[in-house]
């Protein structure tokens, strides 16, 4: 059970709502530098703060904007804080340079990407625990707008009276890929800010990256944001509003983000953690912070699990671990091979730990064997399992021994790619008879897959995806999870798929048709 994942997935929302001021700084004078801090409200409750920048350099000729954050939240009885840093720095003309992100959501210290923009392409690097990643990646297909060109071309159109402007433009705190965004003026409205009322001009913007998800903004005249707000989730409305320092900064009151995550089930299940296979039907409801033309949820059909749409709310879902699928086009990629900054098998030291797994398997071990011995040994090897890790990558995990599902996934991720086999790490659901002072729930979780070699006789005879929880002490999987999304971590979809997650949370209800556990 973990409640990473959810965090994680209130992260990636939080940081889309911090890159989408809607409109970006404005020109400066040469030289000058502003600074505008904002209060971040969760339901309600003083979360931490949002300071957004922007700095021209003394000839005019660069401009660097970006925004900082910090967040803290509750997990059961631990609070876990959230730095996330992000800064763009183009020409005056809006011809890109240079983006930074700097993340800290573990223990060990920050995760820092720098995407260098050159003629043949994007140099990425990432730092991480001492342990540096190079590489390059092809430059985006379509026009793009930096956030500051961006931020000239809204001004531009809301001269014109335009009451619906689009534009495609690019976020370091999210991956290096465009998105587009939809700015809708909806009128004007008198709030307060600071003890004082001022007018403003309201705003509902929507993305590709959460296009169910409608942000309402407040703009000033001089187009710099006062309020925004998103509820990406039921019963985590998320607001962030103008403040001056000493008031963005002032104590927080960290929500509770467990107990509203979980699912409860009128039907308890017997045996979970035996099942070897199972039939739920999943329905989705809507929820007030969805836009009116929602978009249909997507659950794979990957691993052990099948799914059947009744309509476009409600789907059957089952497993069976005695059947391997047939992949058909889900087949892995180089981004399921490669080492990336959160799962970094070419780290030494997560070599180390495939060379101590599996000392004395023999050669001719298959990759179905080596899979689950590894699972073996990352089950045993993380040895303070708890909460108090926000989202650490494999490396951090391979030095501190520590962590919940998320840190089990990635360290055996890494290790089955150091091994030579493909995989992916899997967002999805576990049941439990009993969890944060709750009984019979499912809880957000995650796993690894493994692309294996498979057949009866444990013979090589083409591929799949098999999936392998290494917080399990005994089995390596159990009929008893749902599969909501998969991942590769791959440095450039990483935030993406997790933002795919944050339309589906709060929104699921299980019902249990039948399960079977092993005799």
């Amino acid at each position: 059970m973990n409640t990473s994942l959810s965090a994680r997935v209130r992260f990636a929302a939080l940081a889309l709502l911090a890159s989408l001021f809607a409109f970006a700084p404005r020109a400066l004078a040469a030289g000058a530098e502003e600074e505008r801090w904002y209060m971040l409200l969760i339901e309600g409750k003083p979360a931490g703060w949002m300071m957004e920048f922007s700095s021209e350099s003394k000839d005019g000729k660069t401009l660097t904007s970006g925004s900082k954050m910090h967040m803290v939240m509750k997990r059961d009885a631990l609070a876990i804080t959230i730095d996330v840093a992000s800064s763009f720095t183009e020409t005056s003309d809006g011809k890109p340079i240079k983006a930074v992100s700097d993340t800290n959501m573990g223990i060990l210290g920050s995760t820092k990407k720098t995407f260098t923009f050159k003629d043949d392409g994007i140099e990425v690097e990432t730092v991480q625990n001492k342990q540096s990643l190079k590489k390059t990646i092809p430059l985006p297909k379509e026009a793009w707008l930096t956030p500051a060109a961006a931020g000239r071309y809204v001004e531009a159109q809301l001269a014109k009276g335009e009451k619906v402007v689009k534009f495609i433009t690019m976020d370091p705190s999210n991956d290096p890929t465009p998105f587009s965004t939809e700015v809708t003026i909806t009128g004007k409205e008198d709030i307060e800010v600071l003890g004082k009322t001022v007018p403003s001009l309201v705003a509902e913007t929507r993305t590709s990256i959460l296009p169910s998800i409608v942000m309402k903004s407040y703009v000033n005249d001089e187009g710099h944001m006062l309020k925004m707000s998103m509820t990406p989730i039921p019963g985590f409305e998320m607001t962030v509003i103008l403040a001056d320092k000493d008031l963005a900064q002032a104590q927080v009151d960290p929500p509770e983000v467990l107990a509203n995550t979980l699912i409860a089930v009128k039907t308890p299940i017997k045996d979970a953690r035996h099942l070897i296979s199972a039939v739920y039907e999943i329905k989705f409801k809507p929820h007030e912070g969805q836009a009116k033309d929602k978009v249909k949820p997507e659950l794979p059909k990957a691993g052990f699990q099948k799914v059947v749409w009744g309509d476009e709310d409600t789907a059957k879902v089952i497993m069976d671990l005695t059947q391997f699928h047939a992949p058909g086009d889900d087949l892995p990629t180089k981004e399921n091979r490669e080492a990336s900054s959160t799962l970094n098998s070419d780290d030494p030291e997560i070599k180390k730990l495939v060379e101590k797994a599996l000392k004395g398997a023999p050669a001719d071990m298959t990759s179905k064997d080596k899979a689950k011995k590894l699972r073996e040994f990352v089950y045993s090897y993380i040895h303070k399992k708890d909460l108090s890790v926000g989202f650490a990558g494999a490396s951090e995990v391979a030095r501190t021994r520590q962590g919940d599902c998320t840190e089990h996934a990635v360290l055996l991720a890494a290790m089955l790619r150091a091994a030579g086999i493909p995989s992916r790490t899997v967002s999805g659901l576990v049941y439990a008879d009993a969890f944060a002072g709750q009984r019979n729930i499912w809880g957000y979780h995650m796993w690894a897959q493994a692309w294996v070699d498979v057949d009866k006789d444990n013979k090589p005879s083409g591929g799949t995806w098999i999936d392998v929880d290494a917080t399990l002490p005994d089995w390596p999987f159990d009929a008893a999870h749902i599969t909501l999304a998969v991942s590769s971590l791959s440095d450039t979809s990483s935030s993406n798929d997790m933002v795919k997650l944050i339309p589906i949370i709060g929104r699921i209800e299980i019902k249990v048709i039948e399960t079977k556990a092993a005799e």
